[in-house]
């Protein structure tokens, strides 16, 4: 797989509970993405390069970029690039863990008009929710509250990642939801994606489950006399 190199220009990032204090002098949700895909130049942009242009709220905006690409219209091949990431940077959060990524992950690339796009259609979804946003039930942004939400959004990337049509944006709306709560302290924005999260489940289960019969109906009717 590599050798496994630290997000941040040689420092591994903080938990997300140290990463809140300095929101109030940053810029918007919408404007920290953008300069974030903006960083170097080229028609393709690295992981690596999106995570060097991330200056706060580093994990949460990791995990914001990631799961939106698969809410709107993207390339093909993008719920694998950003999928795997996700899984990663849930599951370490859901540890507890100080967070890194793997050099396979770290280079691989996006077209960088493709990313610049999706980016644009979100922002006037981005300046609609922030103006809702505000520092609200906290107990849901404490750390042991955010390893439980970490053990929950490990199961939503796994479910991004399945090979089922239009499944992957209920997870990655919740994903989203919770990024946006943690990094806003706004604990109602948290609940939102915890229900979004159960509704993606019960989605992907229904789908699965009317795959199966239909596929135990197909083998039974192939096998009767």
């Amino acid at each position: 797989m590599g050798r496994a190199l630290p997000l941040h220009k040689g420092a591994r990032l903080a938990h997300l509970s140290a990463m809140t204090h300095d929101r109030q002098t940053a810029p918007p949700l919408s404007q920290m993405l953008t300069d974030a895909a903006q960083q170097s130049s080229g028609d393709y942009i690295t992981i690596a390069q999106l995570i060097a242009g991330i200056k706060t709220q580093a994990l949460a905006l990791l995990l914001i970029m990631f799961a939106l690409p698969n809410i709107l219209p993207s390339p093909p091949g993008t719920t694998t690039i950003f999928g795997a990431p996700l899984v990663l940077l849930t599951l370490q959060m859901a540890l507890g863990r100080e967070v890194w990524l793997p050099r396979l992950v770290l280079d691989r690339a996006l077209p960088r008009a493709a990313l610049m796009a999706i980016l644009a259609k979100a922002q006037p979804h981005f300046a609609r929710v922030e103006r809702l946003l505000r520092p609200r039930l906290l107990v849901l942004t404490a750390p042991i509250s955010q390893r439980g939400l970490g053990v929950m959004m490990v199961v939503l990337s796994v479910l991004i990642m399945l090979p089922i049509p239009l499944a992957n944006t209920g997870p990655a709306i919740a994903i989203t939801l919770v990024a946006i709560g943690l990094i806003e302290r706004d604990g109602l924005f948290i609940l939102a994606g915890i229900t979004a999260a159960i509704g993606a489940v019960v989605l992907v289960v229904t789908i699965y489950w009317a795959l199966i019969a239909l596929a135990m109906g197909q083998i039974t009717a192939w096998l009767a006399p």
